[in-house]
């Protein structure tokens, strides 16, 4: 039962908790390697192989082998033989954008060359899986890969534009974001200058303002908000509006903190409470927020990282002479933990 397998292989790749034995993996790698070497049906036999690939590039698993899980990949990909080609593509382009370059096992050329036929001329089934959205999106990272030989800042800019323009799957939306950090990079920079801020702007509205029907649009309205909010700070520009900027950044911040919200728009809105000489910016800030929420993300953050910079900014808040919230007891019973674990600006603070 060929659909059981592939099931029990989706169970494996996609549970929740890492450590869970769904089935008996060396068994299920047996079959499906049986499977795809002796099927004479193409789509099976792809099948399996790229289910193969997924699973031998299961970090935490006992079967881990980057090489072979690459190796199946590629073959999907070089199949072409609808989604599952498509999607092994686009792992492998995950793959290749963490990688060092002159360690990669996947040749970029050949990637990009693949994801440009997807991109340029898409089957119809390709177009209506949003597929052509998709490899403009990871063609654009690609290029934008500055150790690689391939890289093209003009190129990269490109692509990310086609599939910002789609306004359709996260890509999509992702594409936006990475247009933004690139503005927002080096404003000064003539490289950046053709990057259409004001185009950026319209877009990241249309997206901010676009219904909110599940988590995936929260969390984008949230990014958007959050990008929107550092275009609206940049002073010298048309567009400075630091009491817009405040709001928008508490509107991606959330008022509970959740999954969809952006902890990085929380921490600028402290340092601006902390670093601003406009009066206007600290008295349109409501610090009591700011230690909740802070004191939330503490507790909730699952990254050491996100929980450390909540912990010192909390305690920075507390070292601000001319704040209510002025403490120095409570700002060192935070500073030292960090510092003791390492965390290099508790210990310059201290």
């Amino acid at each position: 039962n060929y659909t059981a397998l592939f099931q029990l292989a989706k169970l494996q790749l996609y549970k929740k908790e890492p450590s869970v034995i769904v089935t008996d993996t060396h068994r299920l790698l047996s079959e499906l390697k049986l499977l795809y070497e002796k099927s004479t049906d193409i789509i099976l036999r792809y099948r399996a192989a790229y289910y193969l690939g997924l699973l031998y590039l299961q970090e935490e698993s006992e079967q881990y082998n980057k090489a072979i899980g690459i190796e199946y990949l590629l073959l999907v990909a070089e199949a072409e033989i609808g989604s599952e080609s498509a999607s092994a593509l686009f792992r492998l382009a995950k793959i290749q954008l963490r990688e060092e370059s002159n360690k990669s096992l996947i040749e970029p050329n050949k990637l990009i060359v693949a994801l440009k036929r997807l991109n340029e001329n898409p089957t119809e089934a390709e177009r209506s899986l949003n597929y052509h959205c998709r490899s403009a999106y990871y063609l654009g990272l690609l290029y934008l890969q500055e150790q690689s030989v391939q890289y093209s800042k003009a190129d990269g800019i490109n692509y990310l534009w086609l599939a910002a323009k789609a306004e359709v799957g996260s890509e999509s939306a992702f594409a936006l974001f990475q247009l933004a950090k690139l503005r927002l990079k080096d404003d000064k920079n003539i490289e950046s200058s053709f990057i259409d801020r004001n185009k950026l702007i319209v877009c990241l509205n249309t997206l901010y303002e676009s219904p909110a029907e599940n988590e995936q649009n929260l969390h984008h309205h949230a990014q958007a908000a959050y990008y929107l909010g550092l275009f609206y700070l940049q002073e010298g520009s048309a567009l400075y509006s630091p009491l817009k900027a405040i709001q928008y950044l508490w509107e991606a911040s959330g008022d509970s903190l959740s999954e969809q919200s952006n902890p990085f728009a929380l921490f600028k809105l402290v340092q601006l409470y902390l670093y601003s000489e406009d009066n206007a910016i600290v008295t349109n800030i409501n610090s009591d927020k700011l230690v909740a929420l802070l004191n939330t993300l503490s507790n909730k953050a699952e990254e050491d990282e996100l929980r450390m910079q909540a912990l010192y900014l909390t305690a920075l808040l507390h070292l601000k002479t001319d704040s209510k919230h002025y403490n120095i007891d409570i700002a060192l019973s935070l500073l030292n933990p960090l510092a003791d674990n390492g965390y290099t600006s508790a210990q310059a603070s201290l």
